[in-house]
């Protein structure tokens, strides 16, 4: 056999995971086994990460070595869902709007069919959170020494957008 030939080892996961648990065991780091296993090995064999996602299973009590069951696989469509997504509105002869070419700022468009809906998630919603962002910028400000408004002016007409999701459901195959 040639002394630069390197032998490789060709080992199951589960094989790697006996491993990667006695290292445990041991006391040592999940470096310092993922070093230990690969420099006997293989290099390649056995990631620095992968070692650490062990070892946190190991260390909450979970020895078992086999794979978690993966969730069944929903439709093969892919991910389904309806959104409605809106920001913050401002009219279209807006003058940052206009001078800037903001073009993402503007009137949202709401569905017609629903009542009540845009003074809900707007008025009642948004704008609230929109307020509480503000009040939070402030206690920033007040935690660094700064005065309260320090980041008013940054915020006048922030680009924050809010995303309304519906999961209508899937079947299972």
């Amino acid at each position: 056999m040639d002394a630069d030939h390197e032998l490789k080892m060709d080992l199951s996961r589960r094989e790697i995971r006996v491993l990667l648990l006695h290292e445990f065991r041991m006391g040592r780091k999940a470096t310092e086994a993922a070093n230990n296993i690969c420099s006997t090995m293989g290099e390649d064999i056995l990631s620095i990460r992968t070692a650490q996602h062990w070892f946190n299973r190991f260390k909450n009590g979970n020895l078992e070595l086999d794979d978690l069951p993966r969730p069944e696989k929903l439709s093969p469509k892919g991910d389904l869902k309806e959104d409605f997504d809106l920001a913050m509105e401002l009219p279209a002869d807006d003058k940052d709007r206009i001078e800037r070419g903001a073009i993402l700022y503007g009137p949202n468009f709401w569905p017609d069919n629903l009542h009540g809906f845009r003074e809900c998630i707007y008025s009642e919603f948004y704008l609230k959170m929109l307020s509480l962002g503000k009040k939070l910028f402030e206690a920033f400000a007040l935690s660094l020494n700064l005065p309260s408004n320090y980041f008013k002016s940054m915020c006048q007409k922030p680009m924050v957008t809010m995303r309304l999701l519906h999961y209508p459901p899937q079947t299972i195959i």
